[in-house]
């Protein structure tokens, strides 16, 4: 199920942007979104809108070209999933 899979995608990678998810499954991302909110409301990850650090890339996870986006993060005390 599409949904484990993300889940496990964004266990693995720590932090993923909407963009960089979406391309990653080859679906809009407005369903990925809706999925990603599902772990969101479980407790289970946070969303960064308009995550930037400011100063470049300084190992968020995130690639350098995607900050200032919207930014999943799987929460390390999840024990959900």
């Amino acid at each position: 199920m599409i949904l484990m899979k993300l889940r496990d995608y964004l266990k693995e990678k720590r932090a993923v942007s909407l963009s960089d998810a979406a391309r990653h499954f080859d679906i809009p991302e407005s369903a990925i979104q809706s999925m990603l909110e599902h772990w969101v409301r479980k407790g289970c990850a946070t969303v960064d809108v308009g995550a930037s650090c400011g100063s470049g890339c300084s190992g968020c996870g995130v690639s350098k070209n995607r900050c200032g986006a919207m930014v999943y993060r799987w929460r390390e005390t999840s024990f959900v999933g």
